[in-house]
Protein backbone atom coordinates (compact mmCIF):
# COMPACT_ATOMS: atom_id res chain seq x y z
CA UNK A 1 0.00 0.00 0.00
CA UNK A 2 2.55 2.64 0.70
CA UNK A 3 5.20 1.78 -2.11
CA UNK A 4 1.63 2.36 -4.22
CA UNK A 5 1.44 5.99 -2.30
CA UNK A 6 5.30 6.71 -3.46
CA UNK A 7 4.51 5.59 -6.78
CA UNK A 8 1.54 8.10 -7.03
CA UNK A 9 3.21 10.78 -5.61
CA UNK A 10 6.15 10.24 -8.10
CA UNK A 11 3.71 10.23 -11.12
CA UNK A 12 2.31 13.26 -10.18
CA UNK A 13 5.26 14.96 -9.26
CA UNK A 14 6.67 14.20 -12.88
CA UNK A 15 2.87 14.95 -14.49
CA UNK A 16 3.70 18.39 -12.84
CA UNK A 17 7.28 18.97 -13.91
CA UNK A 18 6.15 17.88 -17.23
CA UNK A 19 3.22 19.99 -17.61
CA UNK A 20 5.54 23.44 -16.21
CA UNK A 21 8.27 22.12 -18.73
CA UNK A 22 5.59 22.42 -21.81
CA UNK A 23 3.98 25.41 -20.07
CA UNK A 24 7.61 26.91 -19.91
CA UNK A 25 8.32 25.64 -23.72
CA UNK A 26 5.08 27.35 -25.19
CA UNK A 27 5.81 30.66 -23.42
CA UNK A 28 9.10 31.21 -24.68
CA UNK A 29 7.94 30.21 -28.08
CA UNK A 30 5.32 32.34 -27.94
CA UNK A 31 7.82 35.03 -26.68
CA UNK A 32 10.28 34.97 -29.67
CA UNK A 33 7.42 34.93 -32.13
CA UNK A 34 6.45 38.23 -30.87
CA UNK A 35 9.95 39.56 -30.70
CA UNK A 36 10.25 37.97 -34.34
CA UNK A 37 7.18 40.01 -35.10
CA UNK A 38 7.50 42.92 -33.53
CA UNK A 39 11.21 42.97 -35.08
CA UNK A 40 9.88 42.62 -38.58
CA UNK A 41 6.87 45.29 -38.73
CA UNK A 42 9.91 47.68 -37.19
CA UNK A 43 12.49 47.27 -39.95
CA UNK A 44 9.63 47.38 -42.43
CA UNK A 45 8.65 50.50 -41.53
CA UNK A 46 12.09 51.90 -41.15
CA UNK A 47 12.43 50.68 -44.71
CA UNK A 48 8.82 52.36 -45.56
CA UNK A 49 9.93 55.21 -43.95
CA UNK A 50 13.34 55.50 -45.89
CA UNK A 51 12.26 54.63 -49.14
CA UNK A 52 9.30 57.63 -48.90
Amino acid sequence: RRSDADADDLTLTLTLTLTLTLTLTLTLTLTLTLTLTLTLTLALTLTLTLTI
